[in-house]
């Protein structure tokens, strides 16, 4: 299994040979069509940082990109988001002898589409009959995207199918206890629903339901 960088790479890192060649690789796989190529040379410079600070606020969204990647901090989980567990041992095992990465894939639109680098992050269901087991292909994904970004394996679907009633008993269940966190919580629909609380709460639960 891939390792990853064992040190800080960028702007105020150690920058140790290896873990630079490694972020470089990284960069090249995620770089855009009107990026050049960096040198694959585990020297950081303007170059490398410039190329991280980029994929830093295009593909990570930071407003203030720091030109830095930390071990299994967010840079760094989106660099490999979609690279598969054995293209990243190639990267590892190219970063630590004197070879380039042009065989391995970039992450095009169809990679992305493929969700290759997600499949070893499970998703499973706990205490929710067959039937209701209704969650999507893509909802999943989405839970294995969240997954990665946090260096988390697996994530647990403890509830999906609700019929109204059901719905409007856990409303109301966490209105009684915090109307106000409520009331930010949901938005324009959900608030009509809790305001039915608000102007009944003398009420009976039934009544209100």
């Amino acid at each position: 299994m891939p390792k990853g960088i064992m040190r800080s790479v960028g702007v105020k890192a150690s920058n140790e040979l290896g873990d630079v060649k490694l972020i470089q690789i990284y960069l090249n796989l995620n770089r855009q069509k009107n990026q050049k190529r960096l040198a694959e040379d585990g020297l950081i410079g303007k170059k490398t940082i410039d190329a991280i600070k980029h994929f830093q606020v295009n593909s990570v969204g930071m407003k203030n990109a720091d030109g830095r990647v930390d071990p299994n901090g967010k840079t760094f989980s989106y660099l490999t988001m979609y690279i598969e567990a054995s293209e990243q041992d190639a990267a590892e095992a190219n970063a630590r002898l004197n070879k380039q990465s042009r065989v391995m894939s970039p992450v095009s639109e169809t990679k992305i589409l493929s969700q290759a680098g997600l499949s070893h992050l499970s998703v499973s269901y706990k205490n929710i009959p067959a039937e209701r087991q209704l969650v999507a292909k893509y909802s999943k994904n989405i839970i294995r995207v969240a997954l990665k970004q946090a260096g988390m394996k697996h994530a647990v679907i403890t509830s999906t199918l609700r019929f109204p009633e059901q719905q409007a008993e856990i409303m109301l269940r966490n209105a009684k206890i915090d109307l106000a966190k409520q009331f930010r919580l949901y938005g324009s629909a959900g608030d009509k629903v809790l305001k039915v609380f608000q102007d009944n709460k003398s009420k009976s639960d039934t009544e209100i339901i």
